[in-house]
């Protein structure tokens, strides 16, 4: 409304999108790439003045354990209990490298669910870490796990299926860094502190930097995020509404 009612504020064309299921990893799965411009940036940051184009590199694990169901009067050298034989499995994953034990630029494990009966058990993981190779390595530590325990119990079953979700946005904006200094300087001329940082997750820039658009984040000022008391300040709003001014007005003279 401000580019309507206020004619002399510069800019070029505009593109806005809404992508709805950015929280379960599928916001850009359905979006025509060309309907989009060059350049694109999400506001889906944090604190104020904060500016990301860094994010995990993320991977999702779906582990199905498959035993054998006997009369437990008669199990003995028989029973292999998809159950029991899974919860060792998974407590064998370093508890160091959980979430509630990470910070800062460390990787993680995460079981998000798990289900299962004595034949058949599922367990579902996301690992996380800014560098591919460390996903990699925890990838291969599940895969040796399953052998050592497909050894260790005669006639267990171990099946793990890896999706790669999303890639570290870096490596894809790196090389274009105007997108970002243009951002940090409408951040500036906002008058706020620029506070770059690397975003502990995800971000449906990530797979539109991946696809070829250079999609850095800006934030929108939320707190709490993913839980019952998520706000979003409304000077946070009017801030980032700001910035977007600025920065379209910088891309008329690029």
């Amino acid at each position: 409304s401000a580019w309507r009612n206020f004619p002399e504020l510069k800019h070029g064309p505009i593109t806005i999108c809404f992508t709805p299921d950015e929280e379960v990893g599928k916001g850009t799965l359905n979006i025509n790439k060309k309907r989009l411009p060059e350049i694109c940036y999400t506001m889906d940051g944090s604190e104020m003045g904060e500016l990301e184009f860094e994010c995990f590199d993320a991977w999702k694990a779906t582990i199905t354990f498959t035993g054998l169901s006997v009369h437990p009067g008669y199990a003995k050298n028989l029973l292999i209990n998809a159950v029991h034989i899974a919860s060792r499995f998974l407590s064998e994953i370093p508890e160091q490298e959980s979430p509630e034990n990470t910070e800062d630029r460390e990787g993680f494990y995460y079981v998000t669910g798990f289900k299962g009966e004595v034949e058949e058990a599922k367990a579902g993981l996301i690992i996380r870490d800014y560098v591919e190779e460390n996903n990699e390595e925890r990838m291969n530590f599940l895969k040796k796990l399953k052998e050592l325990y497909e050894i260790r119990y005669p006639g267990l079953k171990i099946d793990i299926q890896f999706e790669h979700q999303y890639r570290n946005m870096l490596q894809f904006i790196e090389n274009d860094k105007i997108v970002v200094d243009l951002a940090e300087k409408a951040i500036a001329m906002s008058g706020l502190d620029v506070k770059f940082h690397s975003i502990r997750g995800g971000t449906d820039g990530s797979r539109l930097s991946e696809m070829g658009i250079p999609t850095p984040n800006i934030f929108s000022g939320g707190s709490l995020f993913h839980s019952r008391k998520e706000h979003i300040p409304t000077k946070a709003l009017q801030k980032a509404s700001e910035v977007l001014l600025h920065l379209a007005e910088l891309w008329t003279s690029a």
